[in-house]
């Protein structure tokens, strides 16, 4: 990300470009609000702000709804972005059975759906292309019946896909737990069939993204989502921007080793963290130490069946104090704090963010977020980061890609976005905006936002 600077004002045509579009990513973030609010928190002119809002108003972005109360006591019009202007259509397709849902360019659901089990899909393309339609189908016939309003007009079709992506075209690069995956470039196809925009990335960055916009990051510009389920891999978002590196492999910790004793391992489709302190992992140990001969509470739900243990069942078990359950689950969670902390110690971020599938084992902040936020302080030489669990659940993929869906069209009309955390700073006069080519400021003394 490069720095945009500004020393002294744009010329107007540029400024006004600047302040439309400030507004109406203020809207899209915020919510409702009013005009005197806008011009108090951007740091703009109460004309700039009005030029703005009626462009926007006659563009039919935004509206104008009932009235809102003002600080001093006064009401004042209510604006909202109009979420019927358009709407996107999200996929996370490899989370059990794909999810997919079309949301509005006010970040409503307006409805969603269970697809296909893609894991065991051997045409991903044509499976996929299958499930859209049957999806919009399915939206037409509820509107028929009037039992909802018909879609606003699809203008993108965003994915999540368990793989690494390439930034510019959208082609798989990579995809070590589904080679059904492997080279699959559906950005061609699908627009190709659907005419919309195509836009796909790593499931797990998508999280990340949801959990900085409307999770457990909101109020940070750093944050590591740990995804912790049959693999694990982190989202890192970095000045609030998706950590992709130069092939779109940035957060591939599953294939972090514990020690140099452990460079003899040799992957072949997992890495060894995922290998040893996976939610799969721990029930797969599970499952060989009862074939040993192992004593545990596991045998009272499995019985003989030793393919019906679940990593739910050993967590359970672990809180009942099985022995064995609970060794396995603390030697995944030390592998898991020795992962949170490298990964802490490159990236300094401000939360570490826990999801995945070991978002709903019981007994997930006992046994295994207590030990690390103990553990961390000791072995960090600056504050730790906040340590905690998912908001968005098993959700957090699927409005990730809403919120790349919605920005990447939007964006290239508005890309200029304001710094919430930036204007709520004490004393700040300066206001702040990202486009896309990074960070760039303003100080409205020099007559930059007027």
């Amino acid at each position: 990300m490069s720095t945009v600077p500004f020393q002294t004002g744009a010329n107007a045509t540029l400024q006004n470009r600047i302040n439309i579009s400030m507004v109406f990513n203020y809207l899209r973030v915020q919510g409702r609000s009013y005009r005197a609010q806008i011009a108090r928190e951007l740091a703009l002119s109460a004309p700039a702000v009005s030029r703005a809002v009626d462009h926007l108003i006659e563009k039919g972005l935004v509206f104008e709804k009932g009235t809102v109360q003002g600080v001093v006591g006064k009401k004042a019009a209510g604006l909202e972005i109009n979420g019927t202007k358009g709407c996107v259509i999200a996929i996370d397709a490899f989370k059990e059975n794909l999810k997919i849902a079309a949301v509005d360019f006010a970040g409503r659901t307006l409805i969603r759906s269970r697809g296909q089990r893609f894991a065991e899909s051997k045409d991903v393309a044509g499976d996929l292309v299958g499930d859209i339609d049957r999806f919009l189908a399915y939206a037409d016939f509820l509107s028929t019946r009037n039992e909802m309003d018909p879609l606003p007009p699809v203008t993108a079709i965003s994915i999540g896909l368990p793989a690494a992506v390439d930034n510019e075209t959208g082609a798989v690069r990579g995809a070590y737990l589904y080679h059904s995956l492997e080279g699959l470039d559906l950005c061609p196809i699908l627009s190709e069939r659907f005419g919309f925009e195509v836009h796909i990335e790593n499931d797990v960055k998508l999280a990340a993204l949801a959990e900085n916009r409307v999770g457990e990051g909101t109020r940070h510009r750093n944050l590591v989502y740990l995804d912790v389920s049959d693999g694990i891999a982190a989202g890192i978002i970095v000045d609030n921007h998706i950590l992709r590196g130069s092939h779109g492999f940035a957060g591939e910790i599953g294939y972090m080793l514990r020690s140099t004793s452990s460079l003899e391992y040799t992957p072949i489709t997992k890495g060894y963290l995922e290998e040893h302190a996976s939610v799969e992992a721990i029930r797969s140990q599970a499952i060989r130490a009862i074939k040993r001969g192992a004593k545990t509470m596991l045998e009272e739900e499995c019985g003989d069946n030793h393919s019906s243990i679940t990593g739910e069942a050993v967590f359970r078990s672990a809180l009942r104090g099985d022995q064995l359950a609970r060794a396995l689950v603390k030697q995944s969670a030390n592998l898991l704090t020795l992962a949170v902390l490298n990964t802490v110690l490159v990236v300094n971020p401000e939360v570490v963010v826990l999801g995945g599938d070991i978002y709903d084992l019981p007994g997930i902040d006992e046994l295994i977020l207590s030990p690390m936020r103990e553990k961390l302080p000791t072995l960090v030489p600056f504050d730790p980061p906040d340590i905690t669990l998912s908001s968005l659940g098993s959700d957090s993929c699927l409005i990730g890609a809403a919120l790349l869906g919605i920005d990447s069209h939007l964006n290239v009309q508005y890309p200029f976005h304001f710094d919430s955390l930036n204007l709520r700073a004490a004393n700040t006069r300066q206001v702040s905006f990202m486009d896309e080519s990074g960070l760039a400021r303003i100080d409205p003394s020099d007559g930059g936002m007027t």
